[in-house]
């Protein structure tokens, strides 16, 4: 959910040399849809619930000439540890609904390598 996008977004920022808007379109492929993304799209208008705003956001990635992914921003497998430690040390990472742990913060970041 939205504390999971900003401690891994800010992890990754803090890290040269990610792009600061580059990281969140990278994550919300990797989600589980929650009631809370759906019910943000909803209030923001698009058609199709989570998967309309994931759209939404890969739409604005292409537009903006965002990296597919984390290796083409420039992060690599040694990072993630760092990142990792990093993500989980964020305050946001508290209001997710799905635990931040160790494991599932690292499985996320290489899903998104």
């Amino acid at each position: 959910d939205i504390g999971v996008e900003v401690a891994v977004t800010q992890a990754l920022g803090a890290a040269p040399p990610a792009e600061a808007a580059a990281p969140f379109s990278e994550i919300l492929q990797k989600l589980v849809p929650t009631n809370r993304i759906k019910a943000a799209a909803a209030y923001l208008g698009f058609s199709g619930g989570f998967d309309g705003f994931r759209a939404q956001v890969m739409d604005l990635r292409a537009l903006l000439n965002i990296p597919e992914n984390l290796t083409a921003m420039g992060v690599k497998a040694a990072d993630l540890d760092m990142l990792t430690d990093m993500a989980l040390e964020d305050p946001s990472c508290g209001g997710n609904p799905v635990e931040m742990t160790r494991a599932n913060t690292r499985a996320l970041f290489d899903a998104c390598l």
